[in-house]
Formats: structure tokens, C-alpha cells, sequence
């Protein structure tokens, strides 16, 4: 295809004679999607596809797999850094397979810890690991996930254990952490285990409560004690995937594809598992 001739603009029209002047302003927008393979620099392409400077709000990484309803379906990666979409896909998986783990082994205790001072990422993560430590001789499993509001890092922590761990315990401990930094940080009883996790892994429907990590964050989201889940995170995922499916299979042998299952088969359609 032959190249067609830019028109000039107005500045190189009343430009004088052998003269070209260029525009003052150059804008370079971001697209929503990466190209497809990954286009890296001086033009070389590579397998891995980037991820975008913005978080997109679909997946730039789909997988084609068959449907449940017959014919081929894009799913998204579930990566909760990948975009918006896959944030929520994993918040879902997530929050099913710990509200699994609590049947059996439920959380006492949801703590909140903060640093109001400006510190690294890295010098954050050491004091949560130092606090996270200090639970432990206390005798507390734990589930601690890293949160974002308004690009402002802060940690949920749910909590277990049969000894006292009061408000002023966990400020203690967190002020010990911290080294004299100026902290806050917040616990209180776990009165209900579901609510407790969906609140904690923004499994919510207000869009406004949910923060994608950021990009430049490159540390693990979550993390948890050896003792804290009834049995290992995937086979916990595995297991609801399966509950999920066997739903599913019931009701499309029964005839009665109402509301309820079209949402419960898009959501197993989801995860691809």
C-alpha cells in the first residue's frame, strides 16, 4: 500500500520558503492494550506481552478456552495486576477459597497497620515482616495483604488465635516494628468470617473501595503463616472451581437455566481451572 501524503499543517503553511517548521506541541497518547507479543524497543518483538504504563480496564493477556454453553471463550489472566477485570477475578477466587478455609479454621482477630511517615517500599515491607514476626511469638496465624487507597500503601491482617490481642497489644507491637515512626494501626474481634474476607480481599461491588497495585510495585501482594488455612491455597481454589462446576452440571442436567446459574456459569467460565 502506497504511503499517502501528510497534509501540512497550518504553521508549515505560513512558513516562509525553505523553511519547515515543526507543531509547538506534540501529545503522545497511551493505548489501552499493548501490541500483541510485546513490542519492545528499536523495534524487536518478544514473547512475553508488557504490561501497559495504565491499568487497562480488560485484560490484556486473554486466554481462548472452550465454553460451557458450546464454542470457544475469552477469559481473562486473573492476574490482580493485570487490569481492573482480572482484580476482581482474583478477588473473587481468593475470597471463595478462604471462606472455604474458615468452615473449618475461621479468623479471631482483623488488624490494620499504617505508616503515616514517607518511607520506601522496601523499609515498609521489613517493618511488616517484623510485625508479622512478633504475631507469630504471640502465637497468632495470620493472613496479611498488602492494600492501596489513593495510592497510599497500608496492610490488612486477619488474625488468629486463642490468646488476648487487644488493640493496644497490636499497637505495641506495631510501634516496635516501626522504630519511632509516626504509625497507627487498628484491631478488633472478627465478627463475622465472610464479611471479614470479602471486605479484606475487596470481593465488594463499590468500585470506589477497590485500588489496583500499583505498577512500580514489584513485592508479593499477600502472604500467610504456615498454620493459618485449613489446606493449601490451591488445592482450596481447586476445590471451588470443582463446587462450582458440579453446581453448574446439576443444574443444566435439571433443565432450569434461570438467572442464578447463567451467573454462576460465567463465574466458573472465569477461572479456567
Amino acid at each position: 500500500m502506497a504511503d499517502t501524503p501528510r497534509e501540512p499543517c497550518q504553521e508549515e503553511q505560513n512558513a516562509p520558503s525553505g523553511e519547515q517548521r515543526s507543531p509547538s506541541l506534540v501529545i503522545t497518547l497511551t493505548c489501552p492494550a499493548p501490541p500483541p507479543g510485546g513490542a519492545a524497543e528499536k523495534g524487536q518483538t518478544g514473547g512475553r506481552v508488557r504490561r501497559p504504563s495504565v491499568v487497562t480496564a480488560r485484560c490484556v493477556r486473554p486466554s481462548l478456552v472452550p465454553s460451557w454453553r458450546g464454542g470457544w471463550r475469552w477469559i481473562p489472566c486473573g492476574r490482580p495486576r493485570c487490569s481492573w477485570q482480572c482484580r476482581n477475578v482474583w478477588a473473587r477466587k481468593m475470597s471463595a477459597a478462604l471462606r472455604r478455609s474458615f468452615r473449618v479454621l475461621p479468623p479471631t482477630h482483623f488488624v490494620r497497620v499504617t505508616v503515616l511517615d514517607m518511607v520506601s517500599a522496601e523499609e515498609l515491607t521489613r517493618r511488616v515482616g517484623r510485625f508479622l514476626r512478633r504475631l507469630r511469638r504471640r502465637g497468632c496465624e495470620y493472613f496479611a495483604l498488602n492494600e492501596w487507597r489513593e495510592g497510599v500503601r497500608h496492610h490488612h491482617v486477619l488474625a488468629r488465635t486463642e490468646g488476648e490481642l487487644t488493640s493496644a497489644v497490636v499497637a505495641q507491637l506495631w510501634r516496635d516494628s516501626c522504630g519511632g515512626a509516626r504509625v497507627t494501626s487498628y484491631c478488633r474481634p472478627v465478627r463475622s468470617a465472610e464479611a471479614s474476607c470479602r471486605y479484606v480481599l475487596k470481593d465488594v461491588r463499590d468500585p470506589s473501595k477497590k485500588e489496583v497495585p500499583p505498577v512500580q510495585f514489584k513485592g508479593r501482594l499477600f502472604s500467610n503463616s504456615s498454620g493459618f488455612l485449613a489446606a493449601p491455597l490451591k488445592t482450596l481454589m481447586r476445590a471451588v472451581v470443582k463446587e462450582w462446576r458440579e453446581q453448574v452440571q446439576s443444574r443444566t442436567r435439571s433443565d432450569q437455566r434461570g438467572d442464578s446459574s447463567e451467573r454462576l456459569t460465567t463465574k466458573l467460565e472465569d477461572f479456567s481451572l
